[in-house]
């Protein structure tokens, strides 16, 4: 073999060294292609499977709107049907009125005290043995009770508000010593603003009667109007 041609081989042999001879020089692009269909092929899954969220929180959202519609429609019915049952116990007890606006019912006897007192007297407890009577009977035993008391027309607004609160008070302690469940008790001082005129008729306790499963007017929807 001539040197020349010994040294082309050489030449050449070393060239593939350091190439690859066109073989291995195309490993790296032949990785990157894999790692980039990989790379896609994860995209796609991720894509279709937060198409499949997207559409399943769709449908728990349908869902839950359908419930809420179900629910609403329940607690009308169950509303609509409490009141009726509390305006026939108001229909069939000459001492309650109905009041359609708030959806309750009043006791139409109201409890008097005199200037500056929360005592009940004998003529009180009169009045509130009669609404004993109502509230121990089956129609009357789901009904709670709400006091408002009111102050004295000339009293100072903080006298007042600690007096209406004791009026409403004696009211509900007579009702629990006589076995009412003092959870179907409530009582509510009134403001201030109410009790200065002698026309709104101060040092006074006012009862309402509601049904806590009315959707019209709840219980703690009595109390909220009530405060007001």
């Amino acid at each position: 073999m001539s040197s020349l041609r010994l040294s082309s081989l050489l030449l050449i042999a070393l060239t593939c060294i350091h190439t690859g001879c066109g073989l291995t020089s195309k490993l790296p692009f032949q990785q990157a292609n894999v790692q980039n269909q990989q790379l896609i092929s994860r995209a796609k899954l991720a894509q279709d499977r937060a198409q499949q969220l997207g559409q399943e929180n769709r449908i728990l959202k349908e869902q839950k709107a359908e419930a809420e519609i179900a629910l609403a429609r329940a607690v009308k019915d169950n509303g609509a049907r409490s009141l009726s049952s509390l305006e026939k116990i108001v229909d069939a007890n000459e001492l309650l009125r109905f009041d359609h606006e708030e959806g309750i019912a009043r006791f139409v006897q109201t409890i008097r005290f005199s200037d500056g007192d929360s005592e009940l007297t004998p003529v009180e407890n009169g009045k509130l043995r009669k609404l004993l009577s109502l509230l121990e009977s089956d129609a009357g035993q789901e009904l709670r009770v709400v006091v408002t008391g009111h102050g004295d027309p000339h009293a100072t607004e903080e006298a007042n508000w600690l007096l209406s609160a004791q009026r409403a008070a004696s009211v509900a302690s007579y009702l629990k010593d006589k076995g009412i469940s003092p959870e179907r008790l409530r009582i509510v001082g009134s403001a201030p603003t109410d009790n200065v005129s002698v026309h709104t008729q101060p040092r006074r306790a006012e009862i309402f009667l509601v049904k806590p499963q009315s959707s019209t007017i709840g219980w703690a929807d009595s109390l909220e109007k009530l405060y007001r």
